[in-house]
């Protein structure tokens, strides 16, 4: 087949059924078209230009392409390229990355036959292009100060907004409050920092690696390739739950290319594997029972990844059929069959203390309900993938994060870049990960080869050091013979906490001696990762006469799903914050995580936390009916403040803004027809008698340079820029002469990168280690100390469990408040969001995670779900997930409130899960107010906002009405006159407002 690609005319042998985004990727080596939902095409990152036309490549039979035109961003000429990095770094339109080719090649297309769109027409035209980062707000932005440079009006600027209403404290004010109350002095700085040059604290600063991420020359995990490299691919259950009674793998060995084929008897070391519990097997052997789809049953390792897959669907498995387990209530039932030999019941966490009964007895006003949130896919836009070599074998260049200048080839000579067979350039990052319990050994072990040589894994997850651990355990190797390297991740949002295929892929590289590359596609990985935990919350609430809350019972049931993942501390953290950001004086809390045979449950961003709080904020926005009081005044009087006693029984010390969000907040809600609001509560750091650090080094290197080691996954939350700001701070020299690391070659184990506490811990590390850095270096110059390290940590020892006498149970917390707002139409007009920040270290990225955030937070209030049948996921593809597209994103008023925490670097706080938490709370208070009516289960999709947001919703409900008035006229039945009302309930374009009168 011969075409041109990027100006220049090209032929290449098609196999049939290949799409053009294989034949980019996989004979011209071009890596900017990425991979993120082949072959649905419904999300947009591998978007390309075919004949001047937009198109999505993994839907587009290459076949098809013979004698066209197709453009790649590779290809765009050199002033196209360099505008949209500018454009995109400098609004802060790229957090993790893995979308933004993608959004530009659509956005390019636009403005060549469109020069000077709307907003409002962007937002349309990137219909079909997902980013689950950003929220969208600042793609936009970034597609208009393109519009501006070339119409030659100079930049439109995107100020970071820090509104009147929220000033920032003066200097020194949390350690003039009183001492610390939720643990010993620290010392650690709050300081007035003169205004900021570009790249130190309190800058808005792009992000690190910004302009390889925006152009599609980073390469992720996915986009790896080695000479020699073999492909493989999984064989996942059939079933939810059944007896595996016979594995065949004959066929998949037979057919050409294939290397190797293994099972559960190849694996040399501990099949089962777990974060805190040590029972999600690699692999399941024949004679146990599966407990969920993504149970893997083979792997197979072959020359290409057409062989791998086609072998992986060969190998033939004999099951006995049992019913699965997927109601949480039914499997607390005595008689249920257990998931595992344990039993169903995962864990139980209490919070308890005063009298409820007694405080509920004599309150003016009490409100009893039950909530339902529903399970959510996290739906990060690169799935898993991991690249495994044996130790010695070459790999990929890990790079650095600093140093965003041209890349070989890339283009810039003129555009037209066609790319490499194997691209050689990769960055390295990792993390690490909360303590697992001891490893039993569930099955049958068997000695390591005692030649192995040990390996080398470039790793997407969430913590480098725990994959670690749990690589080397499967394999039966010392920890030191497997070494993970960290590259930033295409999102993660919580989902790729857990051992994904990394442990398959080590195995096959491990037993086959070569280079080996493991990808899912789209729909194992829904398969396969933990989803957001669906929790039934059924809670009792009293106050008295004046809206002040009295106490609060409540009980909750979590469906973990078939592993135990993070599943505890997830129904544990809902325990602790099931009073949300208010005094109760006598609580009781009960949550219990339980096992089914549904897909794992684990972390998502909010933690338990965003399901907790749409329950209390629920309770209280019906309290303040009944004490006829507003939304925001109940609030008021509730909020938690200093010297105050948080829901677990913590007292609280300096630090605590949720007040000051709240006047943010008050005009706003006061002055809309139609608004919600909810304040928000979420720890930072994992806490509850966990001790946690924060480790990093800083070398010295030739040059000037500084090397900043340190331990925290990048996922686009920009823990890079942020770390690389304090030390260019601290340094007193250029953030772009300090490059990031993040590898297991250097003894930093700090955990997962989770609960929003790698800007506190890793902050607080940097500083220890420039202190230590500075001393050394008096009045000589960087390079005089090249090849010396300096080491940093922190350490917080000091957190409790909830049952201590005086508990502590996190080292800090974030606030926030957020308004949302209606139309009348009954449509998302704006969302306000006062986020509790602590200090603004990077304003442009806090922006950047506060509007991300609300989008998620829209998604799950209104339209997400993953609805399962009978165990197995009912939505297989993005598109049918319910993500709100760019045109159904209103606008996000952001306020940067700093109430600074001690504990924290220059005061800073944790911000990235906070920023979701009261959206879906906000957004029913709305509703609410729209409509009357109260809602208990999310998603809200038979809202008038929803159906507006997500136009298939309303078309659904008219075809549903439809079909039922159909059938009602033929059976003669009337409604009496009220189809008129119904009509407009189901119709997004006329909702009716509360107490208005259809016309």
């Amino acid at each position: 087949m011969e075409f041109t690609l990027n100006g220049r005319g090209v032929s290449t042998e098609v196999r049939a059924g290949e799409t053009l985004l294989e034949v980019l990727r996989e004979r011209f080596g071009l890596r900017s078209p990425k991979d993120g939902c082949a072959p649905e095409g419904s999300c947009g990152a591998c978007t390309v230009l075919l004949d001047g036309r937009p198109v999505v490549s993994c839907a587009q039979d290459a076949s098809r392409v013979e004698g066209r035109d197709v453009v790649t961003l590779e290809g765009l000429p050199a002033e196209a390229r360099d505008a949209w990095v500018d454009a995109f770094s400098s609004a802060g339109a790229v957090q993790c990355g893995y979308c933004t080719p993608g959004l530009v090649m659509k956005s390019e297309a636009l403005l060549r036959r469109s020069p000077d769109p709307s907003r409002e027409e962007i937002a349309r035209a990137l219909a079909g292009n997902l980013c689950r980062c950003t929220g969208y707000v600042k793609v936009i932005d970034a597609v208009r100060r393109v519009v501006a440079a070339r119409r030659g009006d100079g930049v439109e600027p995107v100020p970071a907004e820090v509104p009147a209403g929220a000033p920032a404290p003066a200097a020194g004010a949390a350690g003039a409050a009183g001492g610390r109350f939720a643990g010993p002095s620290t010392g650690a700085p709050v300081v007035d920092l003169a205004p900021a040059p570009p790249g130190r604290v309190g800058a808005p600063t792009p992000k690190c690696a910004s302009r390889r991420l925006v152009l599609g020359e980073h390469l992720f995990v996915r986009d790896m390739a080695v000479p020699g490299m073999l492909h493989a691919a999984l064989r996942f259950s059939d079933h939810p739950r059944a007896r595996v009674l016979h594995i065949d793998t004959s066929r998949a060995e037979a057919v050409p290319g294939v290397v190797r084929v293994a099972t559960a008897t190849d694996v040399p070391g501990r099949r089962y594997q777990g974060l805190i519990s040590a029972d999600w097997p690699a692999f399941l052997a024949e004679g146990e029972t599966t407990r969920c789809v993504g149970d893997v049953l083979a792997a197979v390792a072959a020359e290409t990844r057409h062989a791998a897959r086609e072998a992986a669907a060969l190998v033939a498995v004999e099951y006995d059929v049992l019913e699965p387990v997927t109601d949480p209530f039914e499997a607390l039932a005595a008689n249920a069959p257990a998931v595992h030999e344990g039993g169903n019941l995962l864990s139980v966490s209490t919070v308890r203390h005063g009298d409820v009964d007694a405080a509920l007895g004599w309150a003016a006003h009490v409100v009893a309900e039950t909530f339902r949130t529903q399970p959510v896919e996290h739906a990060f836009l690169e799935p898993e993938a991991c690249l495994a070599m044996p130790a010695g074998r070459d790999g990929p260049d890990a790079g650095h994060c600093c140093g965003d200048g041209p890349a070989a080839g890339d283009g810039r000579e003129g555009g037209g870049g066609i790319g490499r067979p194997h691209p050689q350039v990769g960055e390295r990052f990792p993390d690490g990960g909360p303590p697992a319990a001891a490893l039993s050994d569930v099955s049958g072990t068997k000695a390591a080869d005692p030649a192995a040589t040990g390996l080398r894994v470039y790793s997407q997850g969430q913590g480098a050091w725990e994959d670690r651990r749990q690589i080397a355990s499967l394999l039966g190797l010392p920890e030191q013979a497997v070494r993970v390297t960290q590259v930033p991740t295409g999102g993660a949002f919580g989902g790729k906490e857990d051992l994904s295929v990394q442990g398959q892929a080590a195995l096959l590289a491990l037993l086959t001696g070569r280079p080996l590359h493991l990808a899912l596609t789209r729909r194992e990985s829904i398969r396969l990762h933990p989803k957001r935990h669906a929790l039934t919350m059924a809670y009792t609430a009293g106050c008295d006469a004046e809206g002040r809350l009295v106490a609060v019972r409540a009980r909750i049931v979590g469906d973990t799903g078939a592993y135990a993942s993070v599943g505890d501390k997830v129904l544990e953290r809902a325990a602790g914050h099931a009073c949300g950001a208010y005094r109760v004086p006598n609580v009781d809390v009960q949550a219990r995580a339980v096992y089914t045979n549904n897909p794992p449950a684990g972390a998502m961003r909010g933690f338990g936390v965003v399901q907790v709080t749409f329950a209390i904020e629920g309770m209280l926005d019906r309290l303040a009916e009944l004490a006829g009081l507003d939304g925001w005044e109940i609030r008021w009087r509730n909020a938690l403040d200093t010297g105050d006693r948080f829901g677990t029984g913590q007292l609280l010390g300096p630090g605590v803004g949720v007040r000051r969000t709240l006047l943010a907040v008050r005009d706003a809600y006061r002055s809309a027809r139609f608004a919600g609001i909810a304040c928000a509560a979420k720890n930072t750091g994992v806490g509850n008698g966990m001790t946690e650090r924060g480790r990093v080094i800083l070398r010295p290197e030739p040059g000037g340079c500084v090397t900043l080691f340190h331990s925290w996954t990048e996922m686009g939350q920009g823990v890079h820029t942020v770390l690389r700001q304090i030390a260019s701070q601290e340094l007193g020299m250029p953030a772009d002469r300090i490059r990031v690391v993040v590898d297991t070659e250097r003894e930093l184990d700090t955990g997962q990168t989770t609960a929003s506490r790698a800007t506190t811990l890793g902050g607080q590390a940097v500083l220890d280690a420039a202190r230590h850095l500075k001393a050394a270096l008096g009045d000589d110059r960087m390079e005089d100390l090249a090849g010396q390290e300096f080491a940093g940590e922190y350490v917080v020892d000091w957190t409790t469990g909830n049952s201590a006498g005086e508990p502590v149970t996190h080292f800090a917390y974030a606030w926030a408040t957020q308004v949302a707002v209606l139309d009348d139409r009954g449509r998302l007009a704006k969302v306000i969001a006062a986020q509790d920040v602590g200090r603004a270290l990077n304003p442009l990225a806090l922006e950047g995670q506060i509007e991300g955030g609300v989008h998620m937070g829209l998604g799950l209030a209104l339209t997400e779900e993953l609805p399962l049948d009978r165990g197995v996921p009912a939505a297989a593809t993005l598109k049918s997930l319910g993500i709100l597209p760019a045109a159904a994103m209103p606008p996000v008023e952001c306020i940067l409130v700093e109430e600074p925490q001690p504990e924290g670097p220059y005061g800073a706080k944790g911000a990235g899960e906070a920023v979701l938490v009261p959206t879906p709370a906000a957004v029913a208070g709305a509703l609410h107010a729209f409509d009357g009516r109260w809602r208990t289960a999310l998603p809200m999709r038979d809202s008038a906002a929803a159906r507006a947001a997500l136009p298939r919703l309303a078309r659904e409900a008219r075809g549903t009405a439809a079909v039922a008035g159909a059938v009602g006229a033929a059976s003669g039945e009337s409604d009496g006159g009220t189809a008129g009302g119904d009509v407009a309930a189901v119709d997004a374009a006329a909702p009716v407002p509360a107490g208005a009168v259809p016309g």
